[in-house]
Order: C-alpha cells, then sequence, then structure tokens
C-alpha cells in the first residue's frame, strides 16, 4: 500500500541540533531524496531547515515529519511545524524506533543514520498525527510532572533521613537537614497541588472531565490530572486498546526457537507517567470494596500472579475511563 503522504521526514533531534533525511514515499519504494543535512536547534535552525525543503520543492501539505520523543528537545520544533508552517508531525516513542531497528536489522548508531531510520519509520509504520495540546493542558502537564518529580525527591530524602536515624551515631545538624528539606518538599508538593486543581476547576471542560473520572474507584485528583494531561485529553486515541499500548500495559510475549512457553509480560514501551498512575490506581481499587477488586480476587483464584492480575485491572479500569470520558 503506498504511503498518504508524498514525503516522510525523519528529524533526529537533540539538544543543540537536528539532522533531517527526507523520503519520497509514493513510488513502490522508498527514494532518499537529497542529503541528510543537519540545522540548529533554534529559531534560525527551523527558518534554514524549511528554506532547505523549499529549495528541494517539497510540498508541505503532502509531507509527514517524524521525529522521537527526546526529552523536550523536540517540543519547539514540534509546534513551530504545526503552529507557523501548518505540516503534519508525528511524534514517536525512541523505543519504538529502537525496536524497528532491531527487526529491521539496523544496528548502527549515528544521529544521520537515526534521522534516516526514523523516516523509514514514518514510511512504513505511518505513525498518528500528534496534535498539539491546549496551553492549559500544556501547563498542568508541567505542574503535574514537576509534582512527580517532587513527590520522588520527598521519597528519596524520607529514605535517607531514615538511614541516618538508624546510624550508629547520627548527627543532629544533619538530621535538622534533612528534616528541615522534607518539610520545604512537603510544602512544594501542596501548592503545586492546589495549583493543579485551581487550573481543572477554572476550565469548565476540563473541570467536568474530572469529576467524571473521580466517578470511578482509585481515581482522585492528581491522577485526573495525569491522564487528562498525558493523553491530551484521549483527543488522539479511538479505543482502550490503543491507549493502553501508549501507556506501555499491553500484553506481549517473546517467542523464539525452544522458548516458546516464556511468560506473558507487559511492553513497557510507552507513556510511564499513564503506566504508573494506572498501576497505583489499581492498587487503591483492590484495597476498595469494587467491581475491581472482585476481579482481582477471579484472577488470583485461577492463579494468576499478583503482578498480573494487578496490570488485568490497570486495563479494565482504563476501559472504563474510557468509556466514560468518551
Amino acid at each position: 500500500m503506498k504511503n498518504q503522504y508524498d514525503y516522510v521526514i525523519g528529524v533526529d533531534i537533540s539538544k543543540d541540533s537536528f539532522h533531517a533525511r527526507i523520503l519520497f514515499t509514493k513510488s513502490d519504494s522508498v527514494i532518499p531524496v537529497d542529503r541528510i543535512s543537519m540545522f540548529d536547534n533554534s529559531c534560525e535552525g527551523f527558518t534554514n531547515f524549511f528554506k532547505w525543503l523549499s529549495k528541494l520543492n517539497i510540498c508541505f501539505q503532502s509531507s509527514l515529519i517524524v521525529m522521537e520523543a527526546t526529552g523536550v528537545y523536540w517540543e519547539k520544533l514540534a509546534f513551530y511545524c504545526v503552529n507557523k508552517e501548518n505540516i503534519h508531525v508525528s511524534i514517536v516513542n525512541p523505543k519504538q524506533i529502537k525496536h524497528f531497528a532491531l527487526t529491521n536489522l539496523r544496528r548502527s548508531k549515528t544521529d544521520p543514520l537515526d534521522a534516516d531510520l526514523i523516516a523509514h519509520f514514518g514510511a512504513v509504520m505511518k505513525p498518528s498525527i500528534w496534535n498539539p495540546p491546549h496551553p492549559v493542558l500544556e501547563e498542568l502537564k508541567q505542574i503535574s510532572r514537576e509534582r512527580d518529580s517532587f513527590v520522588k525527591m520527598l521519597t528519596e530524602e524520607q529514605n535517607r533521613l531514615h538511614a541516618i536515624k538508624t546510624s550508629s551515631n547520627p548527627s543532629s545538624i544533619v538530621l535538622k537537614s534533612h528534616r528541615a528539606v522534607i518539610k520545604y518538599l512537603e510544602k512544594q508538593i501542596k501548592k503545586l497541588e492546589k495549583a493543579i486543581n485551581d487550573k481543572l476547576d477554572n476550565h469548565s471542560g476540563l473541570k467536568e472531565k474530572k469529576e467524571l473520572l473521580k466517578t470511578i474507584p482509585g481515581i482522585g485528583d492528581i491522577s485526573a490530572a495525569v491522564l487528562l494531561t498525558e493523553t491530551n485529553e484521549f483527543s488522539t486515541f479511538t479505543d482502550p486498546k490503543q491507549i493502553a499500548a501508549y501507556a506501555g500495559i499491553s500484553p506481549c510475549q517473546h517467542e523464539s526457537g525452544s522458548s516458546i512457553h516464556k511468560k506473558i509480560k507487559i511492553s513497557k514501551v510507552g507513556n510511564s507517567k499513564i503506566r504508573s498512575t494506572l498501576y497505583l490506581s489499581s492498587l487503591s481499587c483492590i484495597r476498595s470494596n469494587s467491581p475491581f477488586k472482585k476481579f482481582y480476587e477471579r484472577l488470583r483464584e485461577k492463579g494468576k500472579p499478583a503482578k498480573v492480575a494487578l496490570i488485568a485491572v490497570a486495563r479494565k479500569l482504563l476501559h472504563v475511563i474510557f468509556a466514560i470520558i468518551k
């Protein structure tokens, strides 16, 4: 089947620069256009990138730019492409590119070759189009992720304090220092949580969806915020299986040679924020008197390991979330 785009442009982006490979995809086989080129990861670099495309007579309306979700380095270029040049963009999990490389026996690891690999991935796999989130959602995501970072720091600091307290001769000065840090982190987490709730409640559409999500056992204010922001309000998904794959909780089985009876594991190729939220929400579900708890118990009675049963609860929870939101 021929590609719906005339051109697929693979972009391998880093902090300071990016490489780009253009493939013509309207023939029976993909054909490279020009050499792989490098540009600065800056507004000037973006301008030069599109001048290069124009010079090669690349039609923006029939082109797709594919790039990896590498940290935050991709964001400025992605927004520039969509908002200023009106060109379609796909943002792909780096693990998907890695898997594609392994299945296609591509072992080399250099930035120019990565751009070529990403372009071929886009031509073959036809990834979905990225829709820029609403500014409120984008800010909420940043606040939510910042809270998550502070929660992790708090846990680490509490563990350090516990270790020091159990030492043979803990210093009172060190203990006081750690307690001060813990107090500060707890204060910041409360501030961030208030900001999350204020943002949600001041946006009628988000507030309504938050309240709907909170009717589901195991879902609270923060988990609702994570689910809404990390999925762009579920706008790019048409069924729960897509979200399960995006979150990395789809079951996958590895079979090779004589090892055909290996345990089924979750893929973990996806958004760790959603996966973690669903996991914690599922834990809450099975501790409450809810249908999810009964479902979990039935699976355990059938001999399913606790973790397998819990992930099954997470997928069931996701189906309920999707039904309520969509």
